[in-house]
């Protein structure tokens, strides 16, 4: 049973997470309907998120060397200012104390899902862009971050979010992809550390104790699972058609609104 478990979490986890259907949308569903808590293993969580990290590494191997070159300085800047939004909001809700009745909420997660489609089917009516990362403002960028600081909410999609606000700012598609997933570096890297020190400090978070061999499994699933989203989500972009997602999310998304609205009277 924790086998399967494990395998289905690595498998929602790298599909989710990259392509623009809400990895945190998918995991409140998921909790609902077949009890599954992520949450029970903290351990469990930092490994699955490192697999799709490493996925997203291993693809743009190339260009994150490309980085290192001083012309290619200014698009570090660039990320790390797309950041900001995101790393202050996540404090802001941090500290309000009401991260897990948000993400507890179906209700909330049906939206966001209704919300990711809308973006989807509104972004790709717009003409593709001219521009290159190198040619964002930081202004541009932290619109950009705005836009991955609100898929913060369950139901939201990051990826969905950060290319459609990419988009916007007259991106290319394959560089608002890319722009993208280069903010998805920091981001899911810093939530990995957050629950790193959060184990360190309280040894008794870390949940049920997994074996190291399932932990493996559920790392190397996570990675190659996602590094095949990645490749899809890119060439459905390349084809300027990314409505099969936002369809499975408006179905997704007002099947969970109705039974949400049924269940409350």
């Amino acid at each position: 049973m924790l086998t399967l478990k494990i395998i289905f979490l690595a498998v929602l986890q790298g599909i989710t997470e990259f392509l623009p259907i809400s990895s945190s949308g998918h995991l409140a569903i998921s909790q609902n309907l077949l009890g599954i808590n992520e949450d029970s293993s903290l351990l469990l969580v930092v490994v699955l998120h490192a697999g799709t990290l490493v996925a997203i590494i291993i693809y743009y191997f190339k260009i994150l060397l490309e980085l290192l070159k001083r012309e290619n300085h200014k698009i570090i800047i660039l990320v790390i200012v797309g950041t900001i939004p995101a790393g202050v909001l996540g404090v802001i809700l941090k500290k309000m104390d009401i991260v897990d009745a948000i993400f507890s909420n179906l209700l909330v997660a049906g939206i966001g899902l209704l919300i990711t489609a809308s973006l989807l089917k509104w972004g790709m009516n717009k003409n593709d862009g001219e521009k290159t990362i190198k040619d964002l403002s930081y202004g541009q960028a932290l619109i950009v971050g705005l836009f991955q600081a609100f898929a913060i909410f369950p139901g939201i999609s990051r990826a969905g979010s950060t290319i459609i606000g990419s988009v916007l700012q007259k991106l290319k598609r394959n560089d608002a992809a890319t722009f993208s997933f280069l903010l998805a570096i920091p981001v899911i890297g810093g939530a990995t550390l957050i629950e790193v020190a959060s184990a360190v400090i309280k040894p008794q978070s870390i949940g049920e104790n997994i074996p190291i061999l399932l932990l493996c499994l559920g790392f190397i699933i996570s990675a190659i699972v996602g590094f095949y989203s990645l490749k899809i989500l890119l060439k459905s972009l390349k084809r300027g058609n990314l409505n099969i997602y936002a369809y499975y999310c408006f179905s997704l998304g007002g099947i969970v609104v109705i039974w949400q609205i049924i269940r409350f009277f």
